[in-house]
């Protein structure tokens, strides 16, 4: 297991000048006055690709059917891939998050410091829930066909959402009502809870598609 993280840390060395542009455009976007909670959300989203593209790398020349030729089980493969996932995506996020909340309080002052952090929450938990998309599709349909299957779940999800608000506007429920009652607490709770079950469900899904895959 330590050598696959090994492995992967190294591929992502090799990427290191890509992070740094990606932190030099939100240095920007903070320049020129934007909301820093996108920039907070951007980093922590871009991160997901980073841990994705070592599957990639693992394709390359099939260099997947070689690492499965060392003392390492194809469990150990798919656990590997989400802890590398849970270190890179919590490493930028939290320090976006700390940058962040001390850039917020000389620029403003005083703020809410509970509600912000609810925000960050909220916001590691969209770029998690989709990496637990990413990793199982990523590794059964590989690089191309994994990208297409990301957008047609994105799309079908998309389709979902639209179909319940419009069957809401149907039935004349007021959905702005309903989301008035929720509290920031409850919002964050439930985010919490959704990511953790996807990321459980996605789990054990890469752990089948591992276990059937033929390289």
């Amino acid at each position: 297991m330590m050598g696959l993280l090994i492995k992967d840390f190294k591929l992502l060395k090799g990427q290191r000048n890509m992070l740094f542009m990606m932190v030099a455009i939100a240095a920007c976007f903070v320049a020129t006055g934007n909301d820093i909670t996108f920039i907070m959300s951007y980093l922590t989203f871009i991160a997901t690709f980073f841990v994705t593209s070592t599957i990639s790398y693992d394709e390359y020349n099939k260099s997947n059917v070689f690492l499965l030729t060392l003392p390492v089980t194809r469990k150990e493969y798919a656990k590997e891939k989400y802890i590398l996932g849970f270190i890179v995506c919590i490493s930028i996020w939290l320090l976006t998050t700390i940058a962040c909340t001390v850039y917020k309080f000389n620029a403003q002052g005083q703020f809410v410091l509970t509600e912000w952090l609810q925000t960050a929450i909220l916001i590691l938990c969209i770029p998690m829930f989709l990496l637990s998309f990413m990793i199982p599709t990523q590794i059964k349909y590989g690089g191309e066909k994994g990208r297409i299957a990301m957008i047609a779940v994105i799309g079908i999800v998309f389709v979902i959402g639209f179909a319940i608000y419009m069957l809401c506007q149907y039935l004349n429920i007021d959905i702005n009502a309903i989301i008035a009652d929720i509290s920031n607490l409850q919002v964050v709770l439930f985010g919490v809870l959704a990511t953790l079950l996807a990321l459980l469900t996605s789990y054990f899904v890469t752990l089948k598609v591992m276990h059937n895959k033929q390289f």
